[in-house]
């Protein structure tokens, strides 16, 4: 079993730019996540409504991982879907 994996979602790279110097440091696996629609505009909708959106993780990529780190942005003061969904797909 690997030791970390770090997940993150980016739209302007800051969060990209973060989990990959983060990877460096600690030796481990990054996924970048990936939601549909992809624009900023209906994700922050979305998210706003409590919506949650489907990503491209899938359960079987986070169980070979000890610990997983979960890297993005927050908008409007509110944890963003493609987060939201992440964190629940982590605790299951």
């Amino acid at each position: 079993m690997k030791d970390h994996l770090i997940l993150y979602f980016s739209k302007t790279g800051n969060s990209a730019f973060l989990a990959h110097r983060l990877s460096v440091l600690l030796g481990s696996d990054t996924m970048e996540v990936a939601v549909w629609p992809g624009g900023i505009g209906p994700i922050f909708l979305l998210s706003v409504m409590g919506i949650d959106l489907k990503v491209n993780i899938k359960d079987e990529d986070i169980k070979a991982y000890k610990k997983v780190i979960i890297l993005g942005p927050i908008w409007g003061g509110s944890l963003i879907s493609p987060l939201r969904s992440l964190i629940k797909l982590c605790v299951r």
